[in-house]
């Protein structure tokens, strides 16, 4: 994690989440991040394959030009990415990890932005994890983000944080088990968490 409203949002939902592994979805109080509101989001993961945004901010929706509530959140990634996303939004909802993802954004221009997205369960009081709690953020400023939408985005990077590890900008950590590039094409590498297939990547 890079930018300050993606540690900021991972440090809240930590301390929220009090050594559970994921916090109920009640407890995240939006005036607690009102800095990061304009670019968090919340995921409806309970009909998958279909993940749906219930809610997107202000800021999120100006970098896709358009109102992001009931889309698929599968859909604003290429299709060579789509099997890496179904197991980000697996390792979340079904093993309560965060997922850490660098991606590429690109206009109808094809100027490219990087952009940093934070994926964070959220429970629904039992084991499942059907809410995710997110944030996609841009590293840049770039002259043109908020005149040309982002049309299109693959993934570069992904960690996994599973509920019992912490990442390195928190005191006490434990190793993090990443995905650090992505391949071309994407392979699975040997690694099994329970029915999870952990990928790895590089970019392309």
């Amino acid at each position: 994690m890079k930018h300050r409203h993606t540690l900021a949002l991972y440090d809240y939902w930590n301390r929220v989440r009090a050594g559970a592994p994921a916090p109920r979805r009640g407890a995240v109080e939006p005036a607690d991040i009102r800095a990061q509101l304009g670019d968090t989001f919340i995921l409806d993961a309970s009909g998958r394959p279909s993940v749906l945004f219930r809610l997107a901010g202000t800021r999120l929706c100006g970098l896709y030009g358009r109102e992001m509530k009931n889309r698929d959140f599968r859909s604003l990634f290429t299709s060579r990415d789509g099997g890496a996303v179904e197991t980000l939004v697996a390792a979340v909802s079904n093993d309560a990890a965060a997922a850490v993802v660098g991606l590429e954004g690109r206009n109808d221009r094809g100027d490219t932005i990087t952009l940093e997205m934070l994926l964070l369960p959220l429970s629904n009081g039992s084991l499942r994890y059907d809410r995710i709690l997110g944030i996609l953020v841009p590293m840049e400023n770039p002259y043109w983000l908020g005149l040309h939408a982002v049309m299109e985005q693959r993934v570069t990077s992904m960690r996994l944080l599973w509920p019992e590890e912490r990442p390195a900008h928190l005191p006490g950590r434990a190793e993090t088990r990443a995905v650090p590039s992505v391949p071309e094409p994407l392979h699975l590498v040997g690694e099994r968490r329970a029915h999870l297939v952990v990928l790895e990547g590089g970019k392309r």
